[in-house]
């Protein structure tokens, strides 16, 4: 019925729980709220983010919710990095209708400049690919140069335009991976979900 890909803030036990909380949180209300918008979803669970995170600083979690509905996607968005979408050989980011990345707060952070969540629904057609990420990805060096999302829509664009979702996402690591030379010595957690319409 839908996706999430969230990134907490930090390294180390700390954030390693705040994930196990925040997982907990966000599936549950999700399930709860099937019946609600997305924008009202994300805004309970990061209210009570806020209550569970409020005497834990300098932490935060920055994420995407999807829920798939009908023939089209609803997406919110919590200051995490914008999705991707592979139509034939073009690889473009989710916009809106006016041309803007959909973009709201972080989520967890009490006493914090709101940017409101918003909602939009698009449609993946027969043989198109969502791309998620976590910003490792675009993120890493090599020789002080970054992948990038440059690099990135390359390698999404070069990527086997039948191929499976799984080897469309081996593809790009392999890369991603070929490029920063030691995959060993990443400085980010690395996520990646690539889901692919067959019908």
């Amino acid at each position: 019925i839908g996706l999430g890909l969230f990134d907490v803030s930090g390294h180390g036990i700390a954030s390693g729980l705040l994930t196990m909380l925040a997982k907990s949180i966000i599936f549950r209300i999700f399930n709860e709220g099937f019946h609600k918008d997305l924008v009202s979803v994300i805004e309970e669970v990061n209210k009570q983010l806020q209550n569970e995170m409020g005497a834990i600083d300098n932490y935060y979690i920055s994420g995407i919710l999807l829920r798939f509905k009908n023939n089209k996607i609803e997406y919110v968005n919590a200051g995490h990095q914008n999705i991707l979408i592979k139509k034939e050989n073009e690889v473009c980011q989710i916009m809106k209708e006016d041309g803007k990345k959909i973009m709201g707060s972080f989520l967890g952070i009490k006493d914090f400049y709101v940017v409101p969540f918003e909602q939009m629904e698009f449609q993946v057609e027969k043989g198109e690919t969502l791309f998620l990420f976590s910003d490792c990805l675009v993120e890493e060096k090599s020789d002080n140069n970054y992948f990038g999302e440059t690099g990135l829509k390359k390698a999404l664009e070069a990527a086997p335009e039948n191929g499976s979702a799984q080897e469309i996402m081996e593809f790009v690591l392999g890369e991603f991976y070929e490029y920063v030379k030691d995959k060993e010595k990443l400085h980010d957690d690395l996520t990646v979900i690539v889901v692919k319409r067959k019908i």
